[in-house]
């Protein structure tokens, strides 16, 4: 039974949330002989670390931590090594590109906060809002230069920017970075969490959402009340049925208890 998490240097922002949640203590490292969950998998020192512990490990994939793995022979030759490593992740994308180098792989969806923060408040509006969130210079990869284009033919919709400073005009707001305490109050009052990534972990924007009882809308599929798009066409028709049944008249509630029975289903967390 996994008691211990070895959390990446890219991921220690997480470690206070996640050791939390899922009920893990600190890894006291290769001395230490209990089984181990590595959370994140980004430097060269959490392959070494990975190689030279002997006992029981499992893997937790963060998202971006994937792309670079597959990107480089040494770290795959590393994972082949121990074919009796179990691999969790977030989403059948990321399940798939791990499984696609022959890894043992389980998909879950991980959340790192209490899911009774965020009770049912959805509004219904005719002039919905829509948020989104990103980090600076990458502003095309989460979706802002594409709301930007659309945000253009739609003037009844808000498009609310986390994460990037910016300037405010029209219907675009830039909020920055905010604390996430302030995030999760506002968003409240919002219509729609958008997360137009097409390589991504599973989404806290998109599981907020639903838990708020809105209607998400991510490029990856999720199924179970997200809406999903492939095309900036697909998108602009998806957002225009925010002002039509049933998003105008009740809150996503089927996807809402869809999802709060999938979270955190791991073997070392208690439901």
């Amino acid at each position: 039974m996994i008691k211990k998490i070895q959390i990446s240097s890219g991921m220690w922002k997480f470690a206070e949330k996640v050791m939390k949640t899922w009920g893990l203590k600190q890894w006291g490292g290769i001395k230490d002989p209990e089984e181990v969950l590595f959370f994140g998998m980004y430097s060269d020192n959490d392959y070494e670390v990975f190689r030279h512990f002997n006992g029981k490990k499992a893997i937790f994939w963060a998202g971006s931590d994937i792309t670079q793995m597959l990107a480089k022979p040494d770290r795959i030759r590393v994972m082949k090594l121990f074919p009796e490593t179990q691999h969790f992740t977030d989403t059948k994308p990321e399940g798939d590109e791990l499984k696609s180098i022959g890894l043992n792989v389980t998909v879950a969806p991980s959340f790192l906060e209490d899911v009774n923060d965020f009770p049912v408040c959805y509004k219904p509006s005719k002039t919905p809002h829509i948020y989104l969130s990103g980090h600076p210079n990458r502003e095309e990869e989460y979706g802002f230069d594409l709301c930007k284009k659309i945000a253009k033919d739609l003037p009844e919709f808000t498009f609310h920017f986390y994460g990037v400073e910016g300037e405010s005009y029209d219907n675009i707001i830039y909020h920055g970075w905010v604390e996430n305490e302030q995030f999760n109050k506002e968003i409240r009052d919002y219509q729609c969490g958008l997360r137009p990534n097409e390589h991504d972990g599973f989404s806290e924007i998109v599981i907020k959402s639903i838990l708020l009882g809105q209607y998400a809308i991510s490029y990856i599929p999720y199924g179970s009340g997200v809406w999903d798009f492939k095309t900036e066409s697909d998108l602009r028709i998806l957002l225009r049925h925010l002002q039509k049944p049933p998003a105008s008249e009740r809150p996503n509630i089927e996807g809402r208890e869809a999802w709060i029975s999938k979270l955190n289903c791991f073997p070392w967390t208690e439901k």
